[in-house]
């Protein structure tokens, strides 16, 4: 059994032979760029040599009775008998190089070339692959030569690299593919050949090894013992089993001819150049780690061009389209910077871009990105600003640049400049008319104004084109409930949940729907089922607590806002709600505490010292409870619930000028309002002595009493 080393070992080895080794590729190397393998075209030439056959037997039995089936020479016997001249050999192989271009295992191979670590590439490939990698990816224009008279010119003592193509190239009618060409090298080529074999080892990859005009000349030169002195590693793909010739070579000379297995050649490529960069430093060449600046370096030329030519006007307007384009590289930089949320960088190339070309319309479009995700970033307003002006001037130069549409779009809804807003929303919905999120959008700013119907007309629009979105049956089911039709947004917002049954917010929706037709209990259960999909949404969890309220279920609703406010302790709405619950519950002591924080929280919101005057009237505290109402009528004069709870504790303490001077305010400031108080505090005075009619703007739910005994304690 042949002896095989392992791919990590030849790794090694490789990596600690700089310029000891010769390359050798096969056409297994030009794969993955394009260019079909052996094999490929041999099951190609079966089928046509079976076709030309004309015979009713399955290709498969037909081709075991060929002599040439699996034979290590049916490629050439093939190929010979299907293209029997040379001209139509080279046109063959012509179009099947043509589509090729240079994968990463050519790229790994052309940089550690141009690092030093081969200087000499020897190739039985027709294609040009690994000279155009050299001078694409890494600046290099290597010593090419397939031509077996010039052959004797390559000196193997120059620096520059040398690719040596053994069976000529693709361009040419002088290729070897028959057996009879295959049989030996030119007189030259095979002269140079033992050259090579005399200064170098070799790594062979991609090659089977079935030709004699390769196979002979190594054998002959193995038998030399000063030849290959760093030895020969053959490279075997996957599980495939050398040919006869490789194999003899191995059991022959094992110390020299060394055989190992290799997945990929892309793979073993890059592993190797990793090696090779750990142990000294190999950069990937400037296409891969700056494609722009690489574009750039190589037109330099064009664009800087000196001499009576580059002025002339019919170059100079080339010239000129040319820096334009380089620039726009600057743009592409720009946006890739963006997508890392690099704006300073994005900034830096997008201001520096339209500097020089002022009425491009993509400039100013970079530009106002840059400046709206700093503003994003760090809240600058005036960030935010610039970049609506320089969107604006991007539309000005092009009216049909739709990105920069879009953004002016989204700043206008975000900044709440609805009328800028559905003008451009408007302007952009003519380029984009299936746009989804853009009629959603314009659909809630319509709306915001009170435009129901064009609202509805946009809906309809996304409905019709998204019959099966549930988003957009969820904000139908929010134009329906804006429109009081809450049977059609129930339907609405029930489709939406059929389609998406795992959204809480769709839930919660409904929860709020129901809530509004009084279907408490159904509520209650659509606001639990959201809550158990998202137990985190606080929204959710304060509606589920009004809802118990709404049942009376004081201690249930309690329940819920302290599980608020576990989630969410700075919740101003989930503390004042608490502390209403405690006082509705008599527990004036805890309900103060949270009316406490209340206005500590929110000191000049007026409905905050309202809150805690209404509970200090119940505690029997009439002159805190008058210092917090008339702090809430200060903060907020035109209120007037918080004139009325001021009326009830004047009435209630029997302080008549007071009360007349409130309800002469309230008279001239809400008129309707005023006249309601009257007429329940003369219902009231038919009835018990203090009793606060229920439903009385700024009156808060009380125990049975509280008010009658504090105005005993007042006597």
């Amino acid at each position: 059994m042949l002896r095989e080393m392992f791919e990590d070992q030849v790794i090694q080895i490789v990596t600690e032979s700089k310029q000891r080794l010769a390359l050798f590729l096969g056409a297994g190397a030009s794969v993955s760029s394009g260019v079909p393998a052996a094999g490929a075209m041999i099951d190609e030439w079966r089928a046509m040599a079976h076709r030309y056959a004309r015979t009713a037997e399955p290709l498969a039995a037909w081709c075991q009775q060929q002599d040439w089936y699996r034979q290590e020479n049916e490629y050439s016997a093939l190929f010979a008998e299907l293209y029997p001249n040379p001209q139509l050999r080279q046109n063959y192989i012509e179009r099947k190089v043509a589509s090729g271009r240079p994968g990463w295992g050519y790229l790994y191979l052309a940089n550690l070339i141009a690092h030093d670590w081969f200087r000499v590439a020897l190739t039985t490939n027709f294609d040009n692959l690994l000279a155009e990698a050299l001078s694409t990816y890494a600046g290099v224009v290597p010593v090419v030569c397939a031509a077996d008279s010039e052959v004797m010119s390559v000196s193997l003592a120059s620096q520059r690299p040398k690719v040596i193509k053994l069976h000529g190239d693709y361009l040419f009618v002088h290729q070897k593919h028959t057996a009879q060409e295959l049989q030996e090298l030119g007189g030259n080529m095979k002269v140079k050949f033992e050259q090579i074999t005399q200064s170098y080892g070799l790594l062979a990859l991609g090659y089977g090894g079935r030709d004699h005009s390769i196979m002979g000349p190594l054998k002959a030169d193995l038998a030399r013992p000063e030849s290959f002195g760093p030895g020969i590693y053959w490279g075997l793909w996957r599980d495939e089993p050398p040919s006869s010739m490789v194999a003899e070579l191995a059991a022959l000379y094992p110390e020299r001819f060394h055989l190992f297995r290799y997945d990929d050649f892309d793979i073993f490529a890059a592993t190797l150049h990793h090696a090779c960069d750990r142990a000294a430093g190999v950069p990937l060449p400037s296409p891969v780690l700056d494609p722009y600046g690489s574009l750039k370096a190589t037109l330099r030329g064009l664009v800087e061009g000196a001499g009576p030519a580059a002025d002339a006007d019919v170059i100079r307007a080339d010239r000129a389209l040319l820096q334009t384009q380089l620039d726009r590289t600057e743009l592409l930089q720009a946006q890739a910077a963006l997508a890392r949320r690099q704006h300073g960088t994005a900034l830096q190339s997008a201001t520096a871009f339209s500097a020089r070309h002022p009425d491009d319309s993509l400039g100013q479009l970079v530009w106002a990105s840059a400046l709206t995700q700093r503003a994003e970033d760090t809240g600058a307003e005036g960030d935010a600003t610039q970049a609506i002006e320089h969107l604006r001037e991007a539309v000005r130069l092009d009216p049909q640049n739709v990105a920069a549409l879009y953004g002016l779009t989204m700043h206008y809804m975000r900044r709440e400049m609805d009328d800028d807003a559905l003008a451009t929303g408007e302007a952009l919905l003519e380029h984009v008319p299936k746009d989804k999120a853009l009629r959603t959008n314009l659909a809630m700013v319509y709306l915001k104004k009170g435009r129901v119907a064009e609202a509805a007309k946009q809906l309809q629009a996304c409905l019709k084109d998204n019959p099966h979105d549930a988003q957009v049956h969820g904000v139908w089911s929010t134009l329906m409930v804006r429109n009081g039709n809450t049977v059609e947004a129930l339907k609405a917002i029930d489709e939406a949940i059929r389609l998406r049954p795992g959204n809480a917010a769709f839930h919660s929706h409904r929860g709020q729907i129901l809530a509004t037709m009084m279907r408490l209990q159904d509520a209650v259960a659509a606001f639990d089922e959201a809550l158990r999909i998202d137990p985190r949404d606080h929204f959710t969890r304060l509606a589920l607590a009004r809802c118990h309220l709404a049942q009376g279920g004081l201690d249930p609703a309690a329940q819920q806002v302290e599980l608020a406010l576990q989630d969410n302790p700075d919740s101003v709405e989930a503390t004042g709600l608490l502390g209403q619950l405690h006082m509705q519950s008599g527990r004036f002591a805890q309900a103060l505490e949270y009316f406490d924080r209340l206005v500590r929280m929110t000191p000049q919101d007026g409905r905050s010292w309202s809150s805690r005057g209404q509970l200090l009237m119940q505690m029997q505290r009439p002159a805190d409870a008058e210092r917090d109402l008339l702090k809430a009528a200060e903060l907020n004069p035109r209120e007037p619930s918080f004139l009325a709870g001021l009326a009830w504790l004047y009435r209630m303490t029997g302080r008549g000028d007071r009360l007349q001077a409130v309800m002469a305010e309230m008279h001239r400031l809400a008129p309707q309002a005023a006249q309601m108080l009257h007429m329940q505090m003369q219902m009231a005075m038919q009835g018990p002595m203090g009793a606060l009619p229920s439903g009385v703007p700024g009156a808060a739910p009380q125990a049975p009493g509280v008010l009658q005994r504090f105005i005993d304690a007042l006597k």
